[in-house]
């Protein structure tokens, strides 16, 4: 019986050491249309063994008042947010993974093509 549970133990341990640390890509950031503030950000997160994990995404960072925005990300790892932005800037980075709170808070940086932005006046 110990064998059993040595072997379960060990068995436990490695996969953990296996298991790649949950990453956050950002693959598409673009404006919804022209003289529009309205545009959609899309990425992938990799890493979550987990049925679902939150994205955090903050729109504008460097913006007095920030807008920020979560979404639930399934088994497939695949989010996709419509956002307001008017600096075409975006960090995401993984807050929640499973229900327990990631601590080691990695950010993806995104930035849309400024000829893309709408005029603000």
């Amino acid at each position: 019986m110990k064998k059993l549970a040595l072997l379960l133990v060990l068995g436990f341990k490695v996969s953990q050491a296996m298991a790649a640390d949950p990453e956050v890509k950002v693959f598409s950031f673009e404006m919804a249309g022209p003289q529009t503030a309205s545009a959609e950000i899309c990425g992938t997160v990799t890493g979550v063994a987990a049925p679902f994990a939150v994205v955090q995404v903050s729109v504008d960072p460097t913006a007095k008042v920030p807008g920020i925005y979560n979404t639930m990300v399934g088994m497939d790892g695949n989010f996709c947010l419509a956002v307001v932005t008017f600096r075409g800037m975006a960090t995401v980075k993984l807050i929640m993974n499973a229900g327990a709170v990631v601590k080691d808070r990695k950010e993806v940086s995104a930035t849309i093509s400024a000829n893309t932005l709408p005029s603000v006046r």
